[in-house]
């Protein structure tokens, strides 16, 4: 009795409709009927596709930041409400709703055939607006139309449905919005999998229009031939007459709109969760969102028509409140996540966009079916408390619409921003459960019932605080710093915001670098593997006219920025970056950024979108420099596209630059003659350079030509100077050398190949491959080595004298030459790691063999190639490993000895070198040789567990007790010991 008396009559509010189809007779066939919820399924798919693609276009016009975003979809879900508010009297007032329905569907239809040509028409309005808050009112404007057509059909579906329904009315509006949402997760997949992809954003808007307009032409003629049995246009038709509003009507109201708000919080947050552990791609998000309606489907057309849930809806709709509570917090569970999509690519042999399929699906799909049973539940007690079928789902579509978009922006701008992704997971995961709880409570059932809700309230809570961790950074639940990466990696910052997780994280092994994270992405640090980005920024000043305003899109560690900012000549010096977190932790990669945000002045940085600042009005650049993420990734995608290189090029000046980053080792052979071809479509006069596994792509307004004279002069400043040297550039004729492709030779290489625009942004389509980092540079090395280009023929020796022009084209010829073999080196390299992976030893062999042979004739083409020689040693420190551990497999123990000591001499920052040559010594028994093995490995790496073994093992055997349990301690932390070496043990038991 603790809770039945003060909530007793709150229970009437969700008492079931009792509203049976035989109470009114109409004039249709079972086929008819059909036909209905076959229409409903293809407008549901047209509908989805529709908001998938005006979202996008209009979002990239007003900003790509998670601000806008949100703003952009709490309009179109506000536009969604308020056109079922005006629909909801007059579908109570026609006996013809399908007519009005699939006049809804036309008007929905044309306006999509239109609407890609009116965006290009308004887009110069946008550009103009890019920095006024009005931009948005302009968006609400071009969306606020169809999104009210599409709105104002739910009430006139629901009425139909409710009056044709053989079960309650509840169940009714179940089935057909079911149908409705199964047509959207069709939708959704095939937008973002085949449309977009195969036709581009505007004609899969125009495909969507042309089935929406078909639809609404044969609902318009089936509705003109079906009316409602016995009764006349303009006549009220209540469902029973013994309706009455409530005065707890407002309930009904709140809770409507509550679980509106947590089902898109929820949706959202599955979202960009899933994308923090499985990759931020197209797939991920199209997975999300499908399995997701799919989830609603179900729940919408299988909860209702439970015997339960008609006699306690209120009951009912608690305990699903409850259960997707306790099964939403599966989908922000990190380690998991990685875990499975380990075990589907490598041990199933999935690919990886159906590997997270598969896991958004599982994750997902349960929780998204209790949600989906909250509205059907809700609309029996809407249409009592009306009294009309049109205007009560009409206001309850409404207050759960309204409630979505209030979530969308308390996400975007509140949640995410103060509590982060787990914050804001356990907020709205908690919320959940409360709600469902106090509504069981208020419910008429038993009291161990009632009990039972509130303990497993409570029991989700538990497991919501302790299964997602708050407290703990979702980074450290990742496999940046789990499994294998648990004990080398140590998280120095960590800071979320509204648009990405920044990560700042050291890798405690010889050589790793600091590195910054995005989200699970590496996207920059201070390894080696990250020199390229000094060429970003010194390659444009070299070649510039007259270097004096520069720009540079992204920031990352400021790699690029401090390279420019190297150079004297270059006084106004702007970036854009959009994540305010990336420039909060720059401090930690002073060594490669030059402090450039403290050091000078005229530097000046802006935290928003990079197209943004190239829409707004001002002074021409003299250079452009891009350092994006991959091209593959929707955050990063319309940076590479034909139409934002035309909006760079009105931006910069007659003899202006644009660099654009291509990792070639992460993109197909074909993707990358797309990035050109779209590159080369604005920027004729193109040169591509390569630089270990990048290419810098240098796109001149004027005439392409290299002025060798300040091209020399500002290589040789000091500082310039220093830096490119620590970008393995050591001399001004190793940058020229570095060409692979001049106009020409560009054109030659992009023929036939399609331009990539923002309309089709198809590389959004294209993740890594199993051999990504393989057989894709393989691939673009085999290409880039099939032509020879003639650095002669671009290189502008104007100002020199007659002397020197001899000896510079002469010296020029001999570093390419060499270059070019250091390029086949690098080549064979891949083409062995290739056949390594792929299980063929004896191919991996010969390719090592031409490596070096390559190398060999590199320094007797040009003795003075620093890179060949560093390469040269790199080999060999290699072979000599590999030499020496298959020795030490065979049993040959002073072979061994002699091959892995002279690999630890040839490179002294070698950890398996010497681990390696420990290893041998100690089981030649050589313990003071091989303790000072493991000494050496572990000043490179003080926790390297095989190390700390046997080097407690050795302790142990010269009696220094102390010492070994400190040591096995410690490596006992990370794992058991290398049980597959019984020496180690014979040692120890001796």
């Amino acid at each position: 009795m603790l809770f039945r008396r003060p909530f007793r009559r709150l229970n009437t509010l969700f008492a079931p409709v009792n509203n049976r189809g035989d109470e009114f007779r109409l004039e249709v066939r079972g086929f008819h009927i059909q036909l209905l919820l076959v229409f409903l399924f293809f407008t549901g798919a047209a509908s989805l596709i529709l908001e998938v693609a005006w979202i996008r276009r209009i979002t990239l016009l007003v900003g790509g930041t998670t601000y806008s975003v949100s703003l952009v979809v709490a309009t179109f879900l506000l536009c969604l409400s308020l056109g079922a508010l005006l629909m909801g009297r007059v579908a109570d007032r026609t006996s013809r709703p399908l007519r009005w329905y699939g006049g809804l569907e036309i008007g929905i239809g044309l306006y999509a055939l239109l609407f890609p040509s009116g965006i290009s028409m308004l887009e110069p309005w946008f550009r103009g607006l890019s920095h006024s808050p009005l931009r948005f009112v302009l968006a609400g404007l071009v969306l606020s139309l169809p999104t009210l057509a599409m709105g104002a059909t739910f009430p006139l579906v629901c009425r139909w449905a409710v009056r044709m329904g053989r079960h309650s009315a509840g169940a009714s509006v179940g089935l057909v919005g079911g149908v409705n949402t199964l047509g959207a997760a069709f939708g959704s997949m095939t937008a973002g999998l085949l449309l977009i992809r195969v036709l581009g954003i505007g004609s899969s808007i125009r495909f969507a229009g042309c089935l929406a307009l078909g639809v609404g032409i044969a609902a318009w003629f089936l509705g003109n031939r079906m009316k409602l049995a016995g009764e006349e246009e303009g006549l009220r038709t209540p469902i029973d007459g013994s309706h009455s509003r409530s005065r707890y009507s407002g309930l009904l109201w709140l809770v409507t709109s509550v679980t509106g708000l947590l089902g898109l919080s929820l949706q959202v947050l599955w979202s960009r969760s899933l994308a923090f552990f499985l990759g931020g791609v197209t797939y991920t998000y199209s997975a999300v969102l499908s399995s997701f309606l799919v989830g609603l489907c179900a729940g919408s057309i299988l909860i209702p028509r439970l015997s339960w849930a008609r006699r306690a809806p209120l009951s009912v709709l608690g305990w699903c409140q409850l259960a997707a509570a306790a099964t939403a917090v599966v989908p922000v569970l990190g380690q998991p996540m990685d875990g499975l999509l380990r075990i589907l690519i490598q041990g199933q042999g999935m690919t990886y966009p159906v590997a997270v399929f598969v896991i958004s699906f599982g994750a997902v799909v349960v929780p998204a079916f209790f949600l989906g049973g909250s509205l059907p539940l809700l609309v029996s007690r809407a249409l009592e408390e009306t009294g009309q079928t049109g205007r009560g789902t009409a206001w309850l579509y409404a207050v759960h619409h309204a409630g979505g978009a209030l979530g969308s922006v308390l996400l975007g701008f509140l949640a995410f921003g103060l509590l982060g992704l787990k914050g804001a997971s356990v907020l709205m995961l908690v919320s959940a459960a409360a709600l469902g709880a106090g509504l069981v409570l208020m419910g008429e059932a038993r009291r161990f019932v009632r009990w039972g809700a509130f303990g497993m309230a409570t029991g989700v809570v538990f497991w919501v605080f302790f299964g997602i961790a708050p407290t703990r950074p979702a980074v450290s639940d990742s496999f940046v710093l789990s499994g294998d990466h648990r004990f080398d990696r140590q998280l120095l910052e960590f800071r979320e915001g509204a648009n990405t997780a920044v990560s700042v994280v050291n890798n405690l092994r010889s050589g790793g670098g600091v590195g910054l994270y995005t989200d699970g992405f590496e996207a920059a640090g201070t390894s080696e593997h990250y020199r390229y980005m000094r060429m970003l920024g010194h390659l444009p000043v070299l070649l510039s006219p007259s270097p004096k305003r520069a720009l540079v899109i992204g920031f990352g560690s400021g790699t690029t920025a401090g390279a420019i900012s190297l150079h004297d000549e270059v006084t106004d010096l702007e970036i854009a970056e959009i994540s305010k977190e990336v420039l909060e932790v720059e401090h930690y990669f002073s060594e490669v950024n030059n402090q450039v945000l403290s050091r000078r002045d005229g530097v000046t940085c802006r935290v928003t979108d990079g197209r943004k600042v190239l829409f707004s009005e001002g002074e021409p650049y003299d250079l452009v420099s891009l350092e994006p993420l991959m091209p593959y990734t929707p955050a990063a995608v319309h940076l590479y596209t034909r139409d934002f290189y035309e909006v760079a090029r009105s931006r910069l000046t007659d003899q202006g630059i644009l660099c654009q980053w291509i990792p070639i080792h992460a993109i197909s052979l074909s993707d990358m003659r797309i990035l050109v071809r779209s590159f080369t479509e604005v920027f004729p006069e193109t040169g591509v350079w390569v630089f270990e596994h990048s290419a810098v792509l240098i796109g001149m307004c004027g005439k392409f030509s290299i002025p060798f004279e300040s091209f020399f002069a500002r290589c040789q400043e000091p500082d310039v100077l220093t830096s490119l040297t620590k970008a393995s550039v050591r001399s001004p004729y190793g940058i020229l050398a570095a060409l692979v492709l001049t106009p020409d030779l560009c054109r030659k290489f992009v023929a036939d190949a399609p331009v990539m625009t923002d309309d089709w942004p198809i590389l959004e389509y294209s993740p890594l491959p199993r051999f990504a980092l393989t057989s894709y540079l393989c691939d673009n090395l085999a290409t880039f080595l099939a032509e020879e280009p003639s650095i002669g023929s671009v290189l502008d020796l104007s100002g020199v004298s007659d002397a020197s022009r001899e000896t510079i084209r002469s010296e020029a010829g001999l570093y390419a030459r060499s270059m070019r073999c250091v390029l086949e080196a690098r080549y064979h390299r891949s083409r062995g790691m290739l056949s390594a992976l792929s299980g063929n030893p004896r191919a991996a062999d010969e390719s090592r063999k031409e490596e070096r042979v390559s190398l060999d004739r590199s320094l007797l083409i040009y003795p003075g190639n620093q890179l060949a020689r560093d390469l040269l040693q790199q080999t060999t420190v290699r072979d000599l490993l590999m030499r020496g551990v298959e020795a030490l497999g065979e049993g040959d123990l002073g072979r061994a000895t002699e091959l892995l000591a002279g690999a630890a001499r040839t490179d002294p920052g070698s950890e398996m070198a010497f681990l390696k040559l420990g290893i041998a010594r100690f089981r030649a028994d050589d313990l003071s040789g091989a303790l000072a093995s493991f000494e050496k490995v572990l000043e490179l790496y003080e926790r390297e567990p095989s190390a700390l073994y046997y080097s407690a093992g050795i302790l142990s055997l010269q009696g220094r007790k102390d010492e070994a349990k400190k040591r096995w301690d410690l490596a006992s932390e990370q794992g058991p010991p290398p049980l597959d070496d019984p020496d180690l043990f014979i040692g120890l038991g001796r």
